[in-house]
């Protein structure tokens, strides 16, 4: 998904490779725990993205095989695009005062 457009196109950011493509942060995080030794690594992950016994069950995951380096940045997406598919703007912070809940005990 390109969330960005130039002049009413996405080809801009598809050329020059301008935020396109978005890796999910929970997919680097093996990748910089191998390159590190003593770095925390704080992936920033929406409540809106991830139901909540599968961010849990990812988070833990990561905590596992980087051996404690993990922690959350708990976001609600915040892009127009998402905004009107998942969660509105003015319930965004209910959503992550009825997620943080759910997921911290089975983490």
């Amino acid at each position: 998904m390109v969330p960005y457009t130039y002049q009413g196109s996405h080809d801009t950011y598809l050329r020059c490779a301008t935020t396109t493509p978005k890796l999910d942060p929970a997919v680097l995080v093996p990748y910089l725990a191998q390159a590190t030794t003593y770095l925390g690594l704080v992936p920033t992950l929406s409540v809106t993205e991830y139901p909540p016994f599968l961010l849990a069950r990812l988070i833990n995951s990561l905590d596992h095989v980087t051996e404690g380096r993990v922690g959350w940045n708990c976001v609600t997406s915040s892009m127009t695009v998402r905004r009107k598919t998942t969660v509105m703007p003015s319930s965004r912070h209910t959503t992550n005062a009825t997620i943080l809940p759910m997921s911290s005990p089975t983490w």
